[in-house]
């Protein structure tokens, strides 16, 4: 339970900062990485899950992280692989009209991991979506 909580205090602060953003609230010391995990609105319980994520995204160059935020979607499911789709045009968990790539992740799967091989397949699906994005821009 108290990993629950943890998990949920990160979420909250994950969404007020990318909401304070949203609205000119935060100036100094912008955080890309917090503003667009914020973003997806993700409803996890796994700690393991999120660390992963930050570890990925903290991993890339902050380009990328500007190519993502207008074209993906996270969604996580109790149950399932990491996987991603594209294009996405009509899916069950289509919630943002705009976004075009979809990364499901499948919180089971990522808590009964090694956290090494939770955090490699998040970047190998943060690569696929890299590729087919740029792609796309040219």
């Amino acid at each position: 339970m108290e990993q629950d909580q943890g998990v949920e205090i990160r979420l909250r602060e994950l969404r007020e900062y990318s909401a304070a953003v949203k609205g000119k609230g935060v100036l100094d010391g912008y955080d890309p990485i917090m503003d667009e995990m914020g973003r997806w609105d993700l409803q996890t319980k796994s700690q393991l899950l999120l660390t992963c994520l930050e570890q990925v995204l903290r991993a890339m160059d902050v380009s990328a992280i500007y190519i993502l935020r207008n074209e993906l979607q996270v969604q996580v499911v109790p149950k399932g692989v990491i996987r991603t789709v594209f294009p996405i045009r009509k899916h069950p968990f289509r919630q943002r009209p705009k976004m075009k790539v979809l990364l499901v992740i499948g919180e089971d799967r990522a808590e009964n991991s090694p956290e090494q091989r939770t955090c490699n397949e998040l970047a190998k699906e943060f690569r696929r979506v890299l590729r087919y994005l740029r792609r796309r821009e040219n």
